[in-house]
């Protein structure tokens, strides 16, 4: 049985607003859907609380357009169960097959919309981090900026991969940059600690100083996050300039490795791969891809979607390795009315998975995508190059 508080710890560190892991497409087993769990939420959100049910149970969630709310429970039951009392309270329908769980409105999948329809609804969407192609970030140089409890100040360049010792915490501490998308250009940052503390047996379960954290600072605004064995929580910020900054420290070379990162689209009857490149990446250096489409909607408006993905591996051992992963989908649109080009960011994550060499994995970015009965996930392979050590 999963306990309050691993649950708790669970919902509270790996719910990131992006996207959440998700084992590949299989069968649910009647195993996973009667594993007794024990929750107690307040006010949570249940478009999130649906996506950690779905990873327990190894499935892909797709979760129609409009659906949401806050959930307050307290229950120990089996999943199915849940499941069950959140169909009669939010007047939904969630249906399991074929690796998917899809969640509708009343008891049909939504109805397909038109492309434009689709368009205006993200614009219309407030809760999308979005910026219009007129509007020019703050420009970014490049550094960080780390605070401990103690007031002591250190600003480190970002220019080159390689690790950050952080004063006031434990050796074998560091932090990684993760490129950022063209919406804000602003990177990820990934905070890696040694010493993981035992994971349950569950799948989608990380405990909180686990697998390393993938940071989302904004530039000048200050992130707080409590890093265990630190004399105090860390403060973090990006800043827009590397003047008298400290270089990273070099990393050791955790080998070389081979990763196939795949753009999914996932229906309710089948999948479409949107991207699947190979990306050659050597251990503790980022690397990125970027693929670009031109395309019209039912009537004639024009898009321009880019995929964006970036990636650091933090280590590794015999049998998997330790991945940073940054995705993002972004579109352009064309003007309207005498207006300016807007982009928009659709879908987003940003997070760490241990992943076993040769055995894919998968991260959604979102799970209300295209006409709103699809979701979008990011399917990942990593292989270790033999004799690259």
């Amino acid at each position: 049985m999963i306990t309050a508080s691993i649950l708790a710890t669970f919902l509270a560190v790996v719910m990131p607003p992006a996207g959440a892991a998700a084992g590949a497409a299989a069968p649910v087993s009647a195993h996973a859907a009667d594993e007794k769990i024990t929750l107690n939420l307040r006010d949570a959100d249940l478009k999130n609380l649906l996506e950690k049910l779905a990873t327990l149970m190894d499935v892909t969630p797709i979760i129609a357009s409009g659906i949401g709310g806050t959930v307050t429970m307290s229950v120990s039951a089996p999943v199915s169960e849940i499941l069950r009392s959140l169909e009669r309270d939010f007047q939904i329908t969630i249906g399991i097959a074929d690796g998917r769980m899809i969640v509708s409105k009343a008891a049909s999948l939504p109805p397909a919309l038109a492309d434009d329809a689709v368009d205006a609804n993200y614009l219309s969407d407030s809760r999308l981090a979005r910026r219009a192609a007129a509007a020019t970030p703050k420009r970014f140089e490049g550094a960080v900026e780390l605070t401990t409890s103690t007031g002591e100040i250190r600003i480190y360049s970002l220019e080159t991969d390689g690790g950050i010792a952080i004063p006031g915490c434990p050796p074998g501490l560091a932090i990684f940059p993760l490129e950022g998308d063209r919406v804000d250009g602003l990177p990820g940052l990934v905070l890696k600690t040694e010493g993981a503390l035992p994971r349950p047996h569950l799948p989608g379960i990380v405990l909180k100083s686990d697998l390393p954290r993938v940071l989302s600072p904004t530039l000048e605004d200050i992130a707080s996050v409590d890093v265990p064995g630190c004399s105090g929580p860390l403060s973090v910020r990006l800043v827009a300039s590397r003047a008298g900054a400290i270089a990273p420290a070099p990393l050791s070379s955790v080998g070389q490795f081979i990763v196939q990162p795949r753009v999914i689209e996932v229906g309710p009857q089948e999948e479409t791969v949107l991207l699947s490149p190979q990306i050659h990446v050597p251990g503790g250096h980022s690397a990125a891809i970027t693929s670009k489409e031109d395309r019209s909607s039912s009537r004639g408006v024009s898009l321009f979607q880019t995929i964006e993905t970036s990636l650091v591996v933090v280590e590794a051992s015999e049998k998997d390795a330790t991945v940073a992963i940054s995705s993002s989908i972004v579109r352009d649109i064309e003007a309207r009315s005498g207006g300016p080009p807007v982009t928009i960011r659709i879908a987003r994550a940003r997070e760490s998975a241990r992943l076993a060499f040769g055995k894919a994995h998968r991260i959604v970015l979102s799970p209300t995508f295209g006409r709103g009965d699809s979701a979008l996930v990011l399917d990942l392979v990593i292989e270790r190059l033999p004799g690259k050590n």
